[in-house]
């Protein structure tokens, strides 16, 4: 039951990126449809008995919700009870319902997707399934995006309508959300090679969970080629920061694998070099002057550097005009006009700062819970990832703790979470923080079954 429930998740997680990074709603709705009905279908099965003796996390997500159905009340249009104009909605209620109703069902996809993985992501070889097939995903999209690149074809899809500017960006739009999948995907490339190099210095382990069953080296290797293979990918998105994201989750890779041992610090640090050098060399060998160029510019654009100085400004006046309950989750595009001071002719449809954004729409009390609760994994995650046992999960919650640093970096100067094939990978990759950073006592018996 539990590898049906890793199928459709994956799934889910393939038709996602397939629709375009879930960014046409058409397409997505078949997303939605079969993780609730996954959703549904488990909580059938099981009822409301937890998989884990501590109870699940539901207090934030329910907070959120609520936080969220209370922007949809009609209270806004009624003050001392009498009608009031329409823009006085901003202060109670959601400028735009219907945007605010449509990003709840977004939200709740999200949700469904992280309580999913906690019920069919516990054990060793539960883990181990979901990593391979996250990695095998990324895979497929980096191949994607460079075949892009090395033949300058600039349809998403064969027949497509939709184009995309030089250079790899996959099934994404926008090349920055390509890589920030890849960038997610990546960290768990370099934790499984520096686990496979430490089964190489040490083939012979008192715990038979940890005794190979064949030769470690070939999966050292392929775990480098993949992980260098999604990097090449990456650099040639020409997304700049992506790439600092991406280098920014190697370092974090390093550091908590050096909080084991000397031996391991030592393995960490040869794993990611021949990583990043074996990345480097790919690029070099394919050419690396789009890229080199790429960083040599400071767009002045909607959307580039000097204007996404200018749009922040605007948005903290929005979050000033509504700190409390924001101006409704999704509504961001409606309500920026009324602030905005640059770009004047133009459409600005995003903050790039997902922090800005989400502070703007459900109001600084719910950015703080929603981040806050993300930072308390990621610190949680950070602590627990020396007491874990077995490398599966050592090396899982060591990918995790990387890629939420890589996305949350990214987050500081665009806008991934609101990318629902990036949101919903975010969910499935903090889910599975959440549930390596749980003391294994704490966990349920029939986890057991599962190893």
């Amino acid at each position: 039951m539990d590898r049906v429930g890793r199928i459709g998740l994956i799934g889910a997680l393939f038709l996602a990126v397939l629709a375009f990074g879930g960014t046409e709603p058409l397409y997505f709705s078949a997303v939605q449809l079969l993780l609730f009905g996954l959703g549904l279908f488990f909580l059938l099965a099981f009822g409301a008995q937890p998989r884990l003796r501590r109870p699940l996390p539901l207090a934030v997500p329910l907070l959120l919700v609520a936080l969220v159905v209370l922007q949809l009340l009609p209270l806004s249009g009624l003050v001392g009870g009498h009608a009031q104009p329409a823009v006085d909605r901003a202060v109670i209620g959601s400028i735009a319902p219907y945007d605010t109703l449509s990003h709840l069902l977004l939200l709740m996809t999200y949700l469904s997707a992280f309580y999913l993985t906690l019920v069919v992501a516990q054990g060793r070889r539960a883990k181990r399934q979901l990593v391979y097939a996250l990695v095998t995903l990324g895979t497929i999209v980096a191949v994607y995006g460079l075949v892009q690149h090395l033949t300058g074809w600039r349809a998403l899809f064969p027949g497509s309508d939709k184009f995309i500017p030089q250079g790899a960006s996959g099934p994404y739009v926008n090349r920055n959300h390509f890589a920030g999948f890849l960038e997610m995907i990546i960290p768990f490339c370099l934790a499984l090679a520096v686990t496979g190099f430490s089964r190489l210095r040490q083939p012979h382990s008192l715990d038979i969970r940890e005794q190979p069953d064949e030769d470690p080296f070939p999966k050292l290797v392929f775990w480098l080629f993949l992980g260098a293979l999604l990097f090449t990918a990456l650099v040639f998105s020409r997304s700049r920061m992506g790439l600092i994201s991406s280098v920014v989750s190697v370092l974090i890779v390093i550091v908590l694998f050096a909080t084991l041992t000397r031996r391991r610090r030592t393995e960490a640090v040869v794993a990611a070099l021949v990583f990043l050098l074996v990345g480097v060399l790919m690029a070099v060998w394919i050419g690396p002057e789009p890229v080199l160029a790429r960083f040599q510019l400071l767009e002045t654009g909607a959307g580039g550097v000097v204007s996404r100085w200018a749009i922040w400004q605007d948005t903290l006046r929005l979050i000033q005009q509504h700190p409390w309950l924001g101006t409704g989750l999704g509504t961001f595009p409606v309500a920026y006009p009324a602030v905005q001071t640059v770009h004047l002719n133009r459409f600005v449809n995003h903050a790039h700062n997902d922090y800005l954004e989400v502070a703007s729409e459900i109001g600084v009390f719910g950015a703080v819970i929603l981040f806050g609760s993300v930072l308390y994994i990621f610190v949680a995650l950070v602590r627990r990832v020396g007491r874990n046992h077995d490398s599966i999960s050592r090396a899982t919650g060591i990918g995790a703790a990387g890629a939420l640093a890589a996305i949350l970096c990214h987050s500081l100067t665009d806008f991934n979470l609101y990318i629902p094939a990036n949101a919903l990978l975010f969910s499935v990759v903090l889910s599975l923080g959440y549930l390596t950073s749980q003391p294994e006592s704490e966990r349920h018996p029939s986890a057991s079954l599962h190893e």
